[in-house]
């Protein structure tokens, strides 16, 4: 039976003037490319500008195949409906990688679902699109901005609200408060097409957080689909799943004579230096993929044989340790083996001594006999320096099994972080000299809070013995040497078994009767305890078991070391040095300037990765860092940008000083740059380093004088600190006012870190945290003064400006809490996740863009609270005034839809923006009036709720109708094409949808719908 596709009941159509019929499919034929024909510059320029503009517009959509299956339907006439996903820049969406993907721009959406629905429950079957149980979205449009939102919510500050939506009776269901935060990815979306054709294939894509994904790989198994499927050479497409960002790159681009050589051998490569492979990828992932591919094509990677051979050695000596090659650790001990290394074993660290212990673990576990080599290796090992990792120390002394390795640890003072003793209790307490040790070296360092958990362990090894209250006497008067249970301890008892926290499967529940006969036996045991001779010996018991310790540690010479520092490899730094090399490839920014594109090159450069100094470091880590610069982030230096551009409108604004564009551009971009360096090299050199960047990248397409004076100015712009010694250099002209700019665009954020004066932002010395508010380096000219009435109007611009900075940190992501008397998160009864922010700032790629709608969205709160538009914090919508009748809402109850009908006035400046908030007067009568005219529609009108997604039962409700008209949309009925008949012809049916008539209530100010 011919399969047969619904397409779109489209349970929730779009809003749309027209629908347009999608047209049969058309009958794909098979045309064969030859491989070698690469696309003139002009060509491939044109391609990539067209994958970036269909990401850019989410028209972007993955489809993963198997090649062979796919090759045999594109090259049928008949061609079934398949399932795609879309992408968006900027929009985190989870990738399914497991086969190869290929890239379509053009489609024709029979179906479109916010996540993956399996449409491929649709093949042979009769069932619509609505019939699954993801519900159906209108219409790609509808998709779109369903991810948009979703991917908005990611950033979100206020507390989290679902949205709304109209019912069929014409009412609204008004947003409900979530628990949980919306996730930074997002599910991927699933759209159902009416088929596609081979032509329609113009990229294969791979994901870049794959780090075990091979350069010469995937272009290998591109080729093969290129000449399977017959589609000619297609471009590579490198898509991030963090920060839905996207490259595209060309095989010339990427291919070399030495790149698969060396890809192949990365993992011997890596395990001959002891480097972990996921880490040396990760690495090497950081870097631009032509620049990766250039860096394993420039030299082949050269194996250690000698060393790894070593490796393997000791590695085998340790973990099947014998006499008959002791001979041959020694050896390798005299010739300086890294003893003190850590190995990756199974992708996991592990140091010689873990290997060796689990070793011995697992075979005494096993039953195996082992022989006494391995006693001697972990005196030899442990005086060498090499550490034990505490999960492989908790498991030797969690139950202190293995009588000789357990004592050995203790004889060399090592001791577990335990949580509890239930390991160490049972009828045999105490079994050996260690277990004595760990028992006491646990309660001396316990709380009472623990010792009463330890108590109900006591009482939970009890009942899975059986009830037997006497097996376990002796560890119950050791716990009566550190602990005095009372009425307290009871109670915690009573409740945990009341509660019924404790289940055994082969036992019946234990409960309150169960509880009261242990509580009865312990007040026995208590009173009973002075005159059990087990309880008065426990003092000298744990002397005895110290000093049997002490003996020995001397009789092994067992002598504690400092830990040897790691080594990265074996033959020295020099053959690593072609990975600090590739990060010291400057960026190529083509047309710079202050612009999202340049803004983005100079944070993933010198923000989002290490430098060069930084690289051979990394490489001994197990995991590498999410942030690398956590106190000189993306989002201190775009903040920074920002108060260096208002700051330097007020300074022009009082004939302070004035600049050109280029100075504001150049100034811009240096306040990114100004901490390139840091954390990469010493405190003392990373203004010149940063300024050595700035004017290497920027060369040629600025003044080369200005370039110059600029990147002096970031050069010296620490040298006014106290006892540098260049503090007292004098400076003149423009150079002074560059560096005004400059220190206090960078200070004035720094106050984050520091916290702020009791005056805050009185300008006035004063000191809190160790930040000396004279550090801003305001102009000398200007007069401040503490006292209200004496200050200027300088002043009093520059504070409420300053304010306002103040609370773009808070919404950011900051370092330290708001030092003011009404924090800003409060005043608002906001909840920012500091961590989250600041993570987001490392992976979005429109960093620019999302600082400046920060911003923007200061202003629309406060222009919103001059309404009576407030927080909406409470489940009942109390706070808010929510009219579910007419759809209105006179409360905030997110930023994403919310806020963005809050319109700003279309001249207002940034520097009215930053003082918007803490002194209005101080805006234009321009800008002041049309603030008043959005106070007084938001105050009479609110915030239209969300319409949701309106199914057909909701279209034909006359009631829902009403409430659409009032919102100037109408609902017509239509034809849309649902898929195909048993005949394998298109079907269409009719549909209600609704339309957008062009009234004012449908829109926001800039045109796009509510």
């Amino acid at each position: 039976m011919t399969p047969i596709f619904a397409s779109g009941d489209l349970n929730t159509p779009h809003l749309v003037p027209q629908c347009n019929k999608n047209p049969p499919a058309v009958a794909c034929q098979r045309v064969d490319f030859p491989v070698c024909h690469i696309p003139g510059p002009e060509a491939r320029e044109q391609q990539r500008q067209s994958i970036y503009q269909a990401i850019e517009e989410g028209r972007l959509f993955l489809r993963e195949i198997k090649v062979n299956s796919e090759s045999e339907y594109l090259g049928s006439e008949k061609r079934a409906p398949r399932p795609f996903y879309a992408l968006m820049r900027g929009v985190s969406v989870k990738m399914r990688l497991h086969k190869a993907t290929v890239g379509i721009v053009e489609l024709n959406p029979l179906a479109c679902y916010k996540r993956n629905a399996a449409t491929r429950l649709l093949v042979n079957s009769t069932r619509n699109p609505d019939e699954l149980k993801v519900k159906c979205l209108p219409d790609f449009p509808s998709l779109q901005a369903k991810m948009q939102e979703q991917a908005e919510r990611a950033w979100e500050i206020y507390p989290a609200f679902t949205s709304g939506h109209l019912h069929h009776d014409g009412t609204y269901r008004p947003p409900k408060l979530r628990k949980q935060q919306y996730p930074v990815q997002i599910s991927h979306s699933e759209v159902l097409s009416s088929g596609y054709k081979a032509e329609q294939i113009k990229c294969v894509c791979i994901d870049k957080e794959d780090n075990f994904m091979n350069i010469s790989d995937a272009l290998q198994k591109k080729q093969e689909l290129e000449m399977e499927l017959g589609t000619g050479p297609l471009p590579l497409a490198v898509y991030s799943c963090n920060g839905g960002s996207l490259e595209v790159y060309f095989d010339d681009e990427l291919a070399g004579n030495n790149l698969a050589f060396n890809e192949a051998r990365l993992g011997s490569f890596s395990l001959t230096h002891n480097i972990a492979e996921h880490t040396f990828r990760e690495l090497l992932s950081l870097l631009p993929m032509p620049l990766k591919s250039a860096t394993l094509n420039r030299q082949s990677l050269e194996i250690s044989l000698s060393l790894a051979e070593d490796k393997l050695i000791i590695l085998h000596l340790v973990q099947n340790p014998g006499w008959h090659n002791y001979q041959r650790f020694q050896t390798l001990k005299n010739k300086g083996f890294p003893l003190c290394a850590k190995f990756i074993i199974d992708n996991d660290w592990h140091t010689l001594l873990d290997l060796l212990s689990m070793a011995e673990l697992n075979s005494y576990r096993n039953e195996i006999s082992r022989s006494d080599v391995a006693k001697q290796l972990f005196v030899d090992l442990f005086n060498s320096g090499v550490t034990i990792s505490d999960y492989v120390i908790d498991q030797v002394l969690a139950g202190c099994e293995l009588r000789w390795l357990s004592c050995y640890m203790k004889a060399a003072t090592i001791s577990s972080n335990r949580r509890g003793l239930t390991c160490l209790m049972d009828r045999r307490f105490p079994r050996n000299p260690a277990v004595i040790l760990e028992f006491h070296q646990f309660c001396e360092k316990a709380t009472p809070r623990q010792l009463a958990e330890a108590l109900i362990e006591i009482c939970q090894i009890l009942f899975r013995t059986g009830y037997d209250f006497d097996c376990l006497s002796r560890s119950l008067l050791a716990l009566f040497r550190y602990f005095r249970p009372d009425e307290a301890a009871y109670e915690l008892l009573r409740n945990h078994f009341d509660k019924e926290k404790f289940y055994c499967p082969h036992k019946k529940r234990p409960g309150i009767k169960f509880a009261m006969q242990c509580i009865q036996w312990i007040k026995k045991r208590w009173q009973d305890r002075e005159q059990e001779p087990f309880y008065q010996n426990w003092p000298d018991l744990v002397q005895q078991t110290q000093q049997e310790m002490i003996d020995l540690r001397m009789h092994l010479g067992l002598h504690v070391q400092s830990p040897a520092p790691q080594k990265l490899t074996g033959s020295g730094p020099a053959e690593l040095q072609f990975l600090a090399d590739a990060f010291s490839v400057p960026p190529v920014l083509p047309a710079a300037g202050d612009n999202e594109a340049t803004i983005l090159t100079v944070l993933n450069h010198y923000y989002r990765r290490p430098g060069p100094e930084r690289v051979l470091n990394f490489l001994g880590h197990h995991t590498l860092p999410k942030i690398w610069k956590p106190r000189h982030a993306c989002n201190h230096v775009l903040r920074a940008r920002i108060n260096a551009l208002w700051y330097m409108e007020l300074l022009e604004k009082f004939n302070v000083m004035t600049f050109s564009d280029s100075e504001k551009d150049l100034l811009a971009l240096a306040t990114i740059y100004h901490d390139a360096a840091a954390e990469d090299v010493p405190k003392a050199d990373e203004e010149s380093k940063a300024a050595f960047y700035f004017k290497r990248d920027l060369a040629g397409q600025y003044p080369a004088q200005l370039l110059e004076h600029i990147a002096m100015a970031l050069a010296e712009k620490e040298h006014d600190r106290a006892g540098h010694p260049r503090r007292a250099r004098p400076f003149s002209g423009k150079l002074r006012d560059y560096l005004h700019v400059l220190r206090f665009a960078d200070r004035l954020d720094v106050i984050r870190c520091k916290g702020v004066a009791a005056d805050f932002p009185g300008l006035a010395t004063a000191r809190r945290f160790g930040f000396d508010s004279s550090r801003l380096d305001l102009p000398v000219q200007e007069q401040f003064d503490t006292n209200p009435d004496r200050k200027s109007d300088f002043q009093l611009e520059l504070e409420a400006a300053m304010h306002g900075a103040a609370d773009l940190v808070q919404v950011t992501g900051h370092l330290a809490s708001d030092g003011r008397a009404v924090p800003y998160i409060s005043a608002y009864q906001l909840v920012p996740d500091s961590k989250r922010l600041n993570m987001q700032f490392e992976w979005t790629p429109t960093p620019r863009q999302k600082m400046d709608g920060f911003v923007d969205n200061n202003v629309r709160r406060k222009i919103a609270s001059r309404a009576g538009l407030h927080t909406c914090v409470t489940a009942g919508h109390k706070e808010c005034r929510t009219d579910t009748q007419n759809g209105r809402t006179w409360g905030i109850h997110n930023s994403w839809h919310d806020l963005n009908q809050v319109r700003i006035p279309s001249r207002m400046t940034l520097l009215e923006k930053m003082q918007f908030e803490h002194n209005e007067g101080l805006l234009s009568q321009a800008t002041r009036d049309e603030i008043e005219n959005e106070v007084a529609r938001l105050r009479c009108q609110g915030i239209p709720m969300q319409l949701g997604t309106l199914t057909q039962t909701t279209l034909k409700s006359p009631a829902a109708k009403r409430a659409l008209e009032n919102r100037g949309i109408r609902v017509d009925s239509v034809k849309r094409q649902r898929g195909c008949n048993s005949d394998g012809l298109p079907r269409e049916d009719e549909m209600l949808v609704p339309v957008y008539t062009g009234s004012d209530a449908g829109r926001h100010d800039d045109g796009s719908r509510l």
